[in-house]
């Protein structure tokens, strides 16, 4: 079927519905002043789901630039969830795990890891250790 991701199956509409209606409520409770609230589960598939579909992210033309030398960028839960991001010469990937990059970002949530990579928190708000200017070039260039 057709989806603009790399998941050709039905359940990338549901998954991706899911995903952007959280991105909404979290710009929602922060506009309130409210905590940001999302369930562990959700929020870990949420920075997953983020990390998949960004290389089909066709309308942001900074992400064809992620590209380096073997770079990680690590974001880290105290949950026990993790990612490290690798900048290959042709592409980047990711993986799940819990370790240090050349930058990592420790949240307390994936929920906290989740408002990173969608900009709605500066990393700064949490524990950033290593190559900032990684981290920041990552930012700017995954800006959607």
């Amino acid at each position: 079927m057709w989806a603009w991701g790399g998941d050709r199956r039905v359940r990338f509409w549901s998954r991706r519905t899911l995903h952007e209606t959280v991105v909404h409520r979290m710009d929602a409770e922060l506009a309130l002043g409210l905590p940001v609230s999302v369930d562990e589960d959700v929020a870990a598939d949420g920075v997953q789901e983020f990390l998949e579909v960004l290389p089909y992210v066709r309308w942001q033309p900074g992400v064809k630039e992620l590209r380096g030398t073997g770079e990680t960028i690590s974001l880290q839960a105290g949950t026990g969830a993790g990612w490290v991001i690798t900048l290959d010469p042709d592409r980047f990937h990711h993986r799940r795990e819990v370790r240090a990059g050349d930058v990592t970002v420790r949240a307390a949530t994936s929920a906290d890891l989740l408002q990173v990579l969608w900009g709605r928190c500066d990393a700064g708000d949490h524990v950033v250790e290593g190559d900032t200017a990684l981290l920041a070039r990552w930012r700017e260039l995954t800006r959607i």
